[in-house]
């Protein structure tokens, strides 16, 4: 029988893996920026639109670890960047401490070393920390259709849509993408690839404030400045290649997004996009693109 939440969430064996990853995200973001308060369950399940005792199950299934795990982990990562911050050099370690949600500086401490194997003030005085996976000392499998590949930087130019509807910008999109086309024509823009689609990245943002930045890639900053750019740095990537209808793509951003949670998201600010991939010589007929999410 199913149950519904005080928020209006069912809580169901059967809700979506949409709807799972949308609840995790949730409740990572609220984490995120709730740190340096005392964060009680109740409001993250609040947060995540989904009761404590479905959330935490939700929670362990796709991300691989506890929510208390998972925001010790988040205290003492967001710790090891203040540390680190040319910037934060002033702070002490108890203002880092406070700064991250900890009573006081001792039980900080400990637990940083704990995490990395050194205190706080051994990695200021430049020693490197250790680094080891939380939940395991083995990283969870990668899911079927997914692979680990290394991108160069490289920078995107095109124009942003907007017009969200059903996560998918299956009618904005071909106007931007023609924009941008133009543009390389009328200036012979050279050594770029195809199509390639930058979203604005959270589950949690209103529809209306979504936007779709439909370009192309560059390996060389050009000089047009009525466009939009981005510059994505270098690194690991999570892909797999989607097949099929562009309106089904969520699909595999779904599955994608599933095997980041589970292997923990980078803090670099990269942001998962999508590339039009080479048809298959087989079926020519069906659109195919690759996505990317960073690891």
């Amino acid at each position: 029988m199913k149950s519904v939440s005080p928020f209006g969430v069912q809580d169901s064996p059967s809700i979506t893996a949409l709807h799972r990853v949308q609840v995790v995200n949730r409740a990572a973001d609220y984490i995120a920026e709730n740190l340096g308060e005392s964060i009680d369950l109740d409001d993250v399940s609040r947060a995540a639109g989904m009761s404590k005792f479905h959330l935490h199950r939700v929670f362990k299934e796709n991300v691989g670890t506890t929510l208390g795990r998972y925001l010790a982990e988040a205290r003492l990562k967001a710790a090891l960047h203040l540390l680190s911050a040319p910037e934060t050099a002033s702070m002490s370690t108890l203002d880092v401490a406070l700064q991250v949600g900890f009573e006081d500086a001792s039980a900080f401490s400990r637990s940083f070393q704990r995490r990395y194997g050194l205190t706080p003030s051994s990695l200021r005085q430049g020693n490197h920390p250790r680094e080891f996976p939380v939940s395991s000392p083995v990283s969870p499998p990668l899911l079927p259709g997914v692979t680990v590949v290394s991108l160069p930087e490289f920078w995107i130019y095109g124009y942003e849509v907007g017009g969200l509807k059903n996560r998918t910008f299956t009618n904005e999109a071909p106007a931007g993408f023609r924009l941008a086309w133009d543009t390389i024509q009328r200036h012979g823009v050279e050594g770029i690839a195809g199509d390639l689609a930058l979203p604005t990245y959270s589950w949690v943002l209103p529809d209306e404030a979504w936007k779709l930045l439909c370009g192309f890639r560059s390996s060389e900053r050009l000089d047009h400045r009525g466009m939009t750019k981005r510059l994505v740095r270098s690194g690991k990537w999570l892909r797999a290649r989607h097949t099929g209808p562009i309106p089904t793509r969520w699909q595999t951003w779904t599955r994608l997004q599933d095997q980041q949670l589970r292997w923990g998201r980078p803090e670099d600010g990269r942001e998962p996009f999508e590339e039009e991939a080479p048809p298959d010589p087989h079926r020519p007929e069906r659109m195919a693109c690759d996505v990317y999410f960073p690891c």
